[in-house]
């Protein structure tokens, strides 16, 4: 990527796919040439924003954070999630959420004084992919939080910023509490009815 990775992949993801066409995961990382963790995490992470689609990017997330987590250095995305078909439009509405929550973090210079390694980023997509891949259709905003904490991981990995690390651990962690704080209310509600 270039100096700017973000703004270089959604440059790349909106030129990849017009808004009217319907478009297959796999297809989309053809015409886009990614082959890394990082970006993948990414773009995984911008369409968990899509409504229902985190059960499935969760899934995927997990699969990835587990091989990140183990080692692995090829990147391996599993065949059903290559042939998941989404809307073009729906990938351009992600793109611009996802750019401005990203743009909170700013640009700073990548590899500076990088001490994490990939098995921590492969621990907490792995988790957060985990929370969005529960079925919790009722609870509102279930997935942003995970999501942009992924994002942030993503970028983590393709920029190597501590940093970003750190704040997507936030971001994932956060998600975490709200879902655990608004399942138990619910539980909580049930009981009482």
């Amino acid at each position: 990527m270039s100096l700017h990775p973000l703004r270089s992949l959604t440059s790349l993801l909106r030129k990849a796919v017009d808004a009217d066409e319907t478009v297959t995961f796999g297809e989309l990382l053809r015409r886009t040439g990614i082959e890394t963790f990082g970006p993948v995490i990414l773009v995984l992470a911008l369409l968990s924003l899509i409504p229902y689609a985190s059960v499935l990017t969760g899934v995927g997330l997990i699969v990835l954070g587990v091989g990140m987590l183990g080692g692995r250095r090829v990147l391996r995305v599993p065949g059903w999630l290559l042939r998941w078909r989404m809307r073009g439009r729906h990938i351009h509405a992600s793109l611009g959420s996802l750019e401005r929550v990203l743009r909170l973090f700013g640009s700073g210079r990548p590899g500076r004084g990088w001490v994490v390694g990939d098995r921590l980023i492969g621990g907490l997509v792995a988790w957060s992919g985990f929370v969005m891949a529960l079925p919790m259709p009722l609870i509102p905003f279930n997935n942003f939080l995970p999501a942009v904490g992924l994002a942030l991981l993503g970028l983590a990995a393709m920029e190597r910023r501590p940093a970003l690390v750190g704040a997507g651990a936030l971001f994932s962690f956060g998600g975490t509490l709200y879902f655990v704080l608004v399942g138990q209310a619910a539980f909580t509600l049930l009981g009482w009815i």
